[in-house]
């Protein structure tokens, strides 16, 4: 079962009346103001004598304008629909006002629709609240050279965020989300009774180049990430925490990345999933091929999963060949550390696996089984891992260590936990990469490098997690981040293909 957006939303251009000459143009590279006292749509938009409604200045906006937002906005209907564009040199940017947080809300907001629609390219969307939303919180509709930066979008009823294109048309692209905040979306699953289909926090479906970076995403009744059907993403530097579905998941994504995200489990028990009648958190990791129908196929291939934690979790990496299946292809899952799954430390259902290699990981075991891997490794390679707590079973492989990789806080939950000692036997053991050149913290690896997602030397702090150029208010807090949907679907409940456990 899957949550597809509908064709209802390639009509969404049409929904909307377009701006017929009356009135003002508004001058490029002109700054106006939206809402506050005296606002009305006959005021010239300046900030003494305000525009009323996002949808008239959305009509109008030229190359390089500037809307400032003030107070609160309830879009109803069809939503704003942001049709016109700016330039590489001078982006259209839509911002709360200097020194103030406009909110924009969606009660009332048609299902499939969303308080503000971004469908031109080089648009910019910075420091708003934007909740509520009886729809998505944010569309991202066939639209291309799009920044989300430093906003807070919560209370959404599917996606927080939805990058989207029908298909058969150009896959919107290069689009960046930094430094956000994404919580308590997904909120039709509130009631943690569907069996799949739901929506993600963020997701794609046929979207392409998407950089998810040091955003903050949590306590939504999806999953976290899904990346789906897109090529060429990558999620660096999030802290992603107590989602229903998988925490990061990949689905019919191709040349996609990822990188130095911190993800865990409080044991929030308002986001924990019952599966086989066993109440759960979600999976750190997740790929597989889900069947959405026609013209869906972008199987899984060239993907990165690299300098990772993974704290907790029902398990700590999960494929399942539920859908479509075809396994994972060229595929390197390296340098991650994973720590106190609760059911299984890494789960790989049987499938056309090939050139999957899993290197240089820390699996570190609190209860549960270390391995469950139903078609043993063909396809994969598995190379100097560090087990502890159980035996590694079909993914033993040349270069293994046995034991306690000494790590700073094996109980706790920050990124620092998971630091390794001076005397660790991760120290060195691990295979020389050449897709791994530094650690969670941007430290350089030696040659040998350690196993696991730190480099003994490296420091926290070292890197902010703040990616150079994206300023915003709501990304990671310092030193846990990183270097710097058919994404509607969740992941189908299908008893887990051969194995008879559910999908993450």
């Amino acid at each position: 079962m899957r949550n597809v957006v509908p064709s209802v939303v390639t009509f969404l251009v049409f929904s909307f009346t377009l701006w017929g000459g009356k009135g003002p143009r508004l001058a490029q590279g002109a700054e106006y103001f939206v809402g506050g006292p005296n606002a009305s749509d006959g005021n010239a938009g300046s900030r003494e004598a305000p525009f009323a409604n996002l949808s008239f200045v959305a009509t109008k906006v030229n190359p390089g304008d500037v809307v400032n937002i003030r107070g609160t906005h309830n879009i109803t209907g069809g939503g704003v629909y942001v049709g016109r564009s700016g330039t590489a040199a001078a982006p259209v940017i839509f911002r709360s006002a200097p020194g103030e947080t406009a909110k924009i809300t969606g009660r009332g907001m048609q299902d499939f629709k969303a308080p503000l629609t971004l469908a031109g390219s080089h648009l910019q969307v910075r420091d708003l609240d934007i909740g509520d939303s009886d729809g998505f919180g944010l569309l991202v509709y066939r639209a291309s050279n799009i920044q989300i930066v430093g906003n807070s979008i919560h209370d959404a009823y599917r996606q927080g965020i939805m990058a989207f294109a029908e298909e058969g048309v150009p896959w919107p692209s290069d689009i960046l989300i930094a430094n956000n905040k994404i919580f308590h979306n997904a909120r039709e699953n509130m009631g943690r009774n569907k069996n799949g289909g739901w929506p993600g926090a963020i997701s794609t479906q046929r979207a392409d180049k998407i950089s998810l970076l040091n955003n903050t995403i949590y306590e939504n009744w999806g999953e976290g990430v899904v990346f789906n059907l897109t090529n060429g993403s990558v999620a660096r530097g999030n802290t992603v925490y107590d989602n229903f579905s998988a925490n990061l998941y990949m689905d019919h994504a191709r040349n996609c990345t990822f990188e130095k995200n911190l993800v865990y489990t409080t044991g929030n028990e308002q986001f924990l999933r019952n599966l086989n009648n066993q109440w759960s958190p979600a999976s750190g990791v997740q790929m597989a091929n889900e069947d959405y129908g026609g013209g869906s196929s972008n199987p899984l291939a060239s993907n990165r999963v690299i300098n990772n934690i993974v704290i907790g979790g029902g398990w700590g990496f999960f494929y399942g060949r539920y859908g479509v299946g075809g396994g994972m292809k060229q595929t390197i899952v390296a340098n991650n550390t994973f720590v106190r799954a609760t059911r299984e430390m890494i789960h790989i259902d049987q499938d056309g696996h090939s050139g999957a290699v899993f290197a240089n990981n820390i699996f570190s075991l609190d209860g549960g089984s270390m391995t469950q891997m139903p078609g043993g490794a063909s396809g994969i390679t598995f190379k100097n891992n560090l087990w502890q707590g159980g035996a590694s079973g079909p993914a033993s492989g040349p270069g293994d260590v046995s034991g306690d990789p000494q790590l700073a806080n094996r109980n706790g939950r920050a990124a620092i936990d998971v630091r390794i000692a001076a005397g660790s036997p991760a120290r060195g053991k691990g295979a020389a990469l050449a897709e791994v050149t530094d650690d969670f913290w941007s430290g350089a690896r030696t040659n040998p490098p350690d196993i696991g997602a730190h480099q003994h030397g490296s420091m926290p702090g070292q890197n902010t997690g703040g990616a150079p150029g994206t300023p915003g208010t709501g990304g990671a807090p310092a030193g846990q981040g990183g270097a710097g949907g058919q994404a509607t679907g969740g992941n189908t409940a299908n008893n887990g293909g051969n194995t008879g456990t559910s999908g993450g």
